[in-house]
């Protein structure tokens, strides 16, 4: 089964948390990517080409972003069990962030081949993945839909 967990959005994140069973989980990491980045390593930069979304096994990442005055600022703080980049999974659209490994990190990254790999054999689970990821987006848009109301 793969939920999701909505936290408090500000400066348009969002925050996904994955919940799967076991059997769905060691498809996954099967066929996904495992990558390991030590505190204070770069993930990815704002405006880097999107390459897929990670789903963090252990430690913590930072997502900051640059304001509008040039400063960075974190934004988001990614533990175990939810993801980064997920719109990187889904467009063709360079980062609007960058992420920092916070601690030593683990992570599966899924890419779109992945995804097609999960198709053809997990399909229950991409179902569910895709569905995760549109209600994640269609929440977070009427979250920025209704703070841009608030603010006119």
């Amino acid at each position: 089964m793969v939920g999701i967990t909505q936290g408090e959005h500000k400066e348009d994140v969002w925050e996904v948390t994955w919940k799967f069973e076991d059997a769905s989980f060691e498809t996954l990491q099967e066929i996904a990517e495992e990558q390991i980045y030590r505190s204070g390593t770069t993930v990815f930069k704002e405006g880097d080409p999107a390459d897929g979304m990670y789903l963090v096994l252990k430690g913590a990442a930072i997502i900051t972003r640059k304001m509008p005055g040039g400063e960075e600022r974190t934004v988001a703080i990614v533990t175990e069990g939810q993801s980064f980049g997920e719109v990187g999974l889904l467009v063709d659209h360079p980062r609007r962030a960058t992420v920092v490994a916070g601690t030593d990190i683990r992570v599966l990254k899924i890419t779109r081949t992945v995804l097609d790999l999960l198709h053809k054999n997990a399909p229950d689970m991409a179902y569910m993945m895709y569905q995760v990821l549109a209600r994640s987006l269609a929440e977070q848009l009427m979250n920025t839909l209704e703070a841009r109301q608030k603010a006119d």
